[in-house]
């Protein structure tokens, strides 16, 4: 599975809301969180069986323990990578936290739509769980 090369230093909120948590783990920007049951924000994975719902896009680095803002849903986000403007994006399952297109999605994987490419440089975040996982 090929995700999105991103550069952390080039992801930037454009518009939209965000919300601060605390980390449970190191998270870079442009990763893809979710709120474990402890209430922290850790790496989102597609085939995490307790992964509950997508629940942001980090925007900076944050360590384990450190207050970590993250763009929720309705967000517009630079995601420091390129792009296919058009394209759907989708939770990634080789590495957690990353953002892959679905030709790119796994076997066992589920179908956690993230958002669409409305540039080359911004995704339009719209995290949706399908509940589908691929035979």
């Amino acid at each position: 599975m090929t995700a999105l090369s991103i550069t952390a230093g080039n992801v930037v909120l454009v518009s939209g809301p965000t919300e601060t948590g605390t980390a449970g783990a190191s998270v870079t920007a442009g990763e893809v969180v979710f709120k474990n049951s402890s209430g922290e924000l850790v790496l989102a994975d597609a085939d995490d069986t307790s992964l509950d719902e997508v629940y942001g896009i980090a925007l900076h680095a944050a360590g384990d323990g450190q207050p970590l803002t993250v763009a929720k849903s309705g967000a517009n986000i630079t995601i420091g990578a390129t792009l296919t403007a058009g394209l759907a994006y989708y939770l990634g399952s080789a590495a957690a936290g990353t953002i892959v297109p679905y030709a790119d999605l796994g076997t066992d994987d589920r179908v956690i739509y993230l958002g669409s490419a409305i540039s080359v440089t911004v995704l339009a975040f719209r995290p949706f769980d399908t509940t589908v996982i691929l035979a």
